[in-house]
């Protein structure tokens, strides 16, 4: 059976001293390394462990360095906390070494007098349920699997078409 994003985040243990570790099941992989995604998501969730006092996160730089998968383990570090931002250092590292490097900016909220709204609106698109799978069969890396996608519009990678817009 293949283990949802929540249990995996639930399974992580802690260590003390910011060491984490956790398993990264071979479903979730992509090609002989960790999807990306969910090696960011591992690495964000022991920074918060870790520092559960944190502001609101602001910005990531994720480097991805090397292949990871199976047992692996996380290193977090308080790089520099003042009175409205705290730097944040997660390691995380595979049986080969280090395989994502994330550096993650969490900052508290602060008055400006510039208000602009930099959201476009998202596209008018059909119900989830009036839309086909956006893959089909087997086709696509074994961590796709779960995700439930759904195409809303324009065409799939590798189909010919008139746009490149996809939905």
């Amino acid at each position: 059976m293949d283990t949802g994003f929540a249990d995996l985040m639930g399974a992580m243990q802690e260590h003390g001293e910011g060491l984490f570790t956790a398993h990264a099941p071979e479903h979730w992989l992509q090609g002989r390394t960790l999807y990306g995604g969910l090696s960011a998501a591992f690495c964000f969730e022991a920074a918060r462990r870790a520092h559960p006092d944190l502001p609101p996160l602001r910005s990531a730089q994720v480097s991805f360095i090397g292949p990871a998968g199976g047992a692996i383990s996380l290193k977090v570090e308080l790089l520099r906390r003042g009175r409205s931002a705290a730097f944040v250092g997660v390691d995380l590292i595979g049986e080969k070494g280090i395989a994502t490097r994330c550096v993650f900016v969490f900052g508290a909220a602060r008055p400006s007098a510039f208000d602009v709204d930099f959201h476009p609106r998202a596209p008018e698109v059909p119900a989830p349920e009036a839309c086909e799978p956006f893959i089909k069969g087997d086709l696509g890396p074994s961590f796709i699997s779960q995700f439930e996608t759904k195409l809303a519009g324009g065409a799939r990678p590798m189909e010919r078409a008139e746009t490149t817009e996809v939905r």
